[in-house]
């Protein structure tokens, strides 16, 4: 199956609170910056009458080289009459970066996807985060209206003190629930007259011929059969995770499985050892490339889409752009050879595809006192 929908990439948050501008005082008035804007009906696009603009700091996902410049940043300008200015931090350490741009009080109107975390707290009683509690009742209506339908996300959003500081995702997607998943390059595969595999033995015998049979036809051993990357934040872009799970139920969130009605915690059964023994072996063939358990997700992408040639057989992460960017980033338009690898079968039959989530995420965007 090719990849071949044009994949623009919004700040998802500023779906969600986007409503809140339309009645608050971000959209209404901003005396520092001069701005006067005459908020539409609820509900109702554009948001304003008047250009109104706003700052937000948000990670920069890799597979985006400038949210500024982003087609779908610009087509949600032209929909909202709101112009945002993004400061874009690096995808790892954002936390921290974010609390000491706060603690310079050098912050921008809006903050998203930092992993504030507890510390809205205590930003929210220092009066750097806003309560939003007035704004939701009274301003929202696209997003109330979808935080109504979600058992359990209007009380997950209420602090110890009764306020809520931090607006969430609300993502249902079909691929965000099954998101351990790695991608595979069917180009290479037609190359070398292989079917996609289906098992773990076959799926070993795949990476092998990846490595020796020069699948990219450059003349050069430069194919890497499988990458992952680290992230502090998820493990779903490590090999392992994909890989275990053809051992054992394997959710590296917990680590833990039912069996028989109980709870149990994998990471000590002989399964598991026996799935990490499997990766083990592919590390030590050179078939996992040992890089994607330190590397970081830009490494990885800078590897990915090598101007010289496509040289990676299969990565691991929630989607292929992490790797080998959108359809217009390299010049051979390698997205398109990449498809979803199913849950390869193990030994004993084990072929799992761990949920994760439950359809929202918490604490992605903060609304500061300088809006």
């Amino acid at each position: 199956m090719k990849r071949r929908t044009i994949f623009l990439v919004i700040a998802l948050g500023l779906a969600i609170f986007s409503p809140l501008f339309a009645g608050g005082k971000s959209a209404q008035s901003s005396a520092a910056a001069g701005q006067t804007a005459v908020s539409a009906a609820l509900g109702q696009f554009p948001l304003t009458a008047s250009k109104a603009e706003l700052t937000v700091l948000i990670p920069k996902p890799p597979y985006i080289s400038d949210l500024n410049k982003n087609q779908a940043a610009q087509w949600y300008e032209s929909y909202t009459n709101v112009h945002v200015n993004y400061i874009q931090l690096p995808s790892e350490n954002t936390r921290a970066a974010a609390n000491l741009l706060i603690a310079s009080g050098e912050y921008p109107d809006i903050i998203m996807s930092a992993g504030i975390g507890a510390d809205a707290l205590s930003y929210g009683s220092q009066g750097i985060f806003i309560p939003l509690n007035d704004f939701i009742n009274q301003y929202s209506y696209h997003f109330k209206a979808a935080a109504d339908g979600i058992e359990g996300l209007s009380s997950a959003m209420v602090m110890p003190d009764g306020n809520i500081y931090g607006l969430p995702t609300i993502n249902q997607a079909f691929h965000t629930f099954y998101n351990m998943k790695a991608w595979i390059n069917e180009e290479w595969l037609k190359k070398l007259n292989l079917a996609v595999p289906a098992t773990t033995e076959d799926y070993y015998n795949v990476l092998r011929a990846f490595k020796t049979r020069d699948p990219n036809g450059n003349g050069k051993a430069d194919e890497i059969p499988m990458m992952g990357y680290y992230s502090s934040s998820s493990f779903r872009s490590a090999p392992y995770t994909f890989l275990l799970n053809s051992f054992v139920y394997f959710n590296p969130g917990n680590y833990l499985a039912m069996e028989n009605g109980k709870v149990i915690f994998v990471a000590n059964t002989e399964d598991f050892r026996e799935g990490l023994r499997y990766v083990a072996k592919l590390v030590s063939e050179g078939l996992i490339d040992r890089a994607s358990f330190t590397q970081n997700a830009d490494q990885a992408k800078q590897i990915g889409t090598n101007p010289d040639a496509a040289i990676i057989g299969v990565g691991s992460e929630q989607g292929w752009w992490s790797y080998v960017g959108l359809n217009n980033d390299t010049a051979d338009k390698r997205a398109y050879n990449y498809t979803a690898l199913p849950p390869l079968k193990g030994p004993k039959g084990v072929q799992f595809s761990p949920v994760q989530g439950t359809g929202f995420s918490l604490d992605i965007a903060q609304i500061t006192d300088k809006a």
